[in-house]
Protein backbone atom coordinates (compact mmCIF):
# COMPACT_ATOMS: atom_id res chain seq x y z
CA UNK A 1 0.00 0.00 0.00
CA UNK A 2 1.31 3.44 -0.95
CA UNK A 3 1.14 6.22 1.62
CA UNK A 4 0.55 9.68 0.21
CA UNK A 5 1.58 12.95 1.75
CA UNK A 6 -1.33 14.78 3.27
CA UNK A 7 -1.58 18.43 4.09
CA UNK A 8 -3.03 19.34 7.47
CA UNK A 9 -5.60 22.08 7.00
CA UNK A 10 -5.48 24.81 9.61
CA UNK A 11 -8.63 25.23 11.65
CA UNK A 12 -7.68 28.83 12.41
CA UNK A 13 -11.22 30.10 13.01
CA UNK A 14 -12.64 29.15 16.42
CA UNK A 15 -15.86 31.17 16.43
CA UNK A 16 -18.80 31.73 14.15
CA UNK A 17 -18.26 35.43 13.49
CA UNK A 18 -15.19 36.90 11.85
CA UNK A 19 -14.55 40.02 9.81
CA UNK A 20 -11.95 40.55 7.11
CA UNK A 21 -10.62 43.63 5.38
CA UNK A 22 -8.35 44.15 2.37
CA UNK A 23 -4.76 45.00 3.29
CA UNK A 24 -1.45 45.49 1.53
CA UNK A 25 1.47 43.30 2.59
CA UNK A 26 4.72 45.23 2.21
CA UNK A 27 7.32 44.21 -0.34
CA UNK A 28 10.14 42.41 1.43
CA UNK A 29 7.85 40.70 3.93
CA UNK A 30 8.64 37.40 2.22
CA UNK A 31 6.39 34.36 2.20
CA UNK A 32 3.74 34.58 4.91
CA UNK A 33 1.34 31.77 5.75
CA UNK A 34 -2.32 31.81 6.68
CA UNK A 35 -2.61 32.65 10.36
CA UNK A 36 0.42 34.95 10.47
CA UNK A 37 0.01 37.66 13.09
CA UNK A 38 0.43 41.04 11.40
CA UNK A 39 1.52 44.50 12.45
CA UNK A 40 0.96 47.75 10.56
CA UNK A 41 4.00 49.68 9.31
CA UNK A 42 2.99 53.19 10.32
CA UNK A 43 4.98 55.10 7.68
CA UNK A 44 3.61 53.14 4.70
CA UNK A 45 0.23 51.96 6.06
CA UNK A 46 1.17 48.46 4.87
CA UNK A 47 1.24 45.26 6.87
CA UNK A 48 4.15 42.98 7.71
CA UNK A 49 4.67 40.13 10.14
CA UNK A 50 4.32 41.23 13.76
CA UNK A 51 7.75 42.10 15.18
CA UNK A 52 7.73 42.54 18.97
CA UNK A 53 11.18 44.18 18.82
CA UNK A 54 10.17 46.57 16.03
CA UNK A 55 9.83 50.33 16.21
CA UNK A 56 7.98 50.89 12.93
CA UNK A 57 4.48 49.95 14.09
CA UNK A 58 4.83 46.19 13.60
CA UNK A 59 5.54 45.85 17.32
CA UNK A 60 1.77 46.10 17.84
CA UNK A 61 -0.22 43.08 16.67
CA UNK A 62 -3.21 44.26 14.64
CA UNK A 63 -4.57 41.51 12.38
CA UNK A 64 -4.28 37.88 11.24
CA UNK A 65 -3.52 36.92 7.64
CA UNK A 66 -6.38 35.07 5.90
CA UNK A 67 -4.35 33.23 3.23
CA UNK A 68 -0.78 32.51 2.15
CA UNK A 69 1.04 35.33 0.32
CA UNK A 70 4.44 35.91 -1.24
CA UNK A 71 5.53 39.52 -0.77
CA UNK A 72 9.20 38.80 -1.35
CA UNK A 73 9.70 41.28 -4.18
CA UNK A 74 6.51 43.33 -4.44
CA UNK A 75 3.58 44.64 -2.43
CA UNK A 76 0.74 42.13 -2.34
CA UNK A 77 -2.99 42.70 -1.85
CA UNK A 78 -4.42 40.30 0.71
CA UNK A 79 -7.18 39.87 3.26
CA UNK A 80 -6.68 40.05 7.02
CA UNK A 81 -8.97 39.11 9.87
CA UNK A 82 -9.68 42.16 12.01
CA UNK A 83 -12.44 40.74 14.21
CA UNK A 84 -13.36 37.28 15.44
CA UNK A 85 -12.29 34.31 17.50
CA UNK A 86 -9.31 32.18 16.48
CA UNK A 87 -7.37 29.12 17.63
CA UNK A 88 -4.09 29.95 19.34
CA UNK A 89 -2.46 26.78 18.00
CA UNK A 90 -2.95 27.94 14.40
CA UNK A 91 -1.41 31.40 14.76
CA UNK A 92 1.96 31.94 13.06
CA UNK A 93 4.51 33.90 15.08
CA UNK A 94 7.95 35.24 14.15
CA UNK A 95 10.90 33.05 15.08
CA UNK A 96 12.37 33.75 18.49
CA UNK A 97 9.25 35.31 19.98
CA UNK A 98 8.95 34.72 23.73
CA UNK A 99 5.84 33.67 25.63
CA UNK A 100 5.75 37.11 27.27
CA UNK A 101 5.83 38.80 23.84
CA UNK A 102 3.05 36.50 22.60
CA UNK A 103 0.91 37.38 25.61
CA UNK A 104 1.42 41.10 24.91
CA UNK A 105 0.52 40.59 21.24
CA UNK A 106 -2.61 38.63 22.18
CA UNK A 107 -3.67 41.54 24.40
CA UNK A 108 -3.11 43.93 21.46
CA UNK A 109 -5.32 41.72 19.28
CA UNK A 110 -7.95 41.46 22.02
CA UNK A 111 -8.08 45.27 22.25
CA UNK A 112 -9.06 45.23 18.55
CA UNK A 113 -11.75 42.57 18.87
CA UNK A 114 -9.61 39.61 17.86
CA UNK A 115 -10.00 36.92 20.50
CA UNK A 116 -7.83 33.84 20.74
CA UNK A 117 -9.29 30.65 22.16
CA UNK A 118 -6.64 29.03 24.33
CA UNK A 119 -8.84 25.94 24.76
CA UNK A 120 -7.70 25.05 21.23
CA UNK A 121 -3.98 25.42 21.98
Amino acid sequence: MEVQDTEVVSQLIAGETHEMKPVTIASGAGELARGTVLGLVTASNQYNQHNPAGSDGTETARAILVGDVDATSEDVSALAYVLGKFRTSDLIWPGGITDTQKEAALLDLQDRGILVDTDWS
